[in-house]
């Protein structure tokens, strides 16, 4: 039986994940951007952790049960899980924690398409709104309609 030599040295690529439920609902109240293929939510490591400007980069993968059964989900999260160990040592910013929340449409997209709209999404959550303002909701929908006015 041949010994095969020792392995090539390769550097490990893959972006650590989040494992815990409240580390994934803590991003849901974050920035957010939505892509044919996923929808990809951000938040920096809270102010009191010891990580909160340049810890490391953590990402959580995600997909609803109504996307499909067991293995359609599997090969989303997986084909989600290439593509942020591609974008995101480049892209992420220190001290952040992402989620991507796969589609449905992640199954059967490009893949260079899905890496150029990763790359989008992670500019977009970053980018500064002007004059620090925030989204305060849809235009046109300032208020609830209301009944009759008497």
């Amino acid at each position: 039986m041949k010994q095969s030599g020792p392995k090539s040295a390769q550097v490990s690529r893959r972006v650590p994940t989040l494992r815990k439920r409240h580390e994934f609902l803590r991003l849901r109240s974050g920035r957010h951007f939505h892509t044919p293929h996923f929808l990809l939510q951000a938040s920096q490591h809270p102010a009191d952790s010891e990580q909160a400007s340049s810890g490391p980069v953590r990402v959580g993968y995600t997909v609803t049960a109504k996307t499909g059964k067991a293995v359609v989900r599997s090969r989303i999260k997986r084909r989600l899980r290439e593509i942020a160990n591609a974008v995101f040592p480049t892209k992420a910013k220190p001290g952040h924690d992402y989620v991507l929340v796969g589609k449905r449409q992640a199954l059967v997209g490009d893949f260079a398409a899905m890496k150029n709209d990763l790359s989008i999404a992670l500019d977009r959550v970053h980018a500064k709104r002007a004059n620090g303002a925030k989204r305060k909701g849809k235009p046109g929908r300032s208020k609830p309609p209301t009944g009759t006015e008497t």
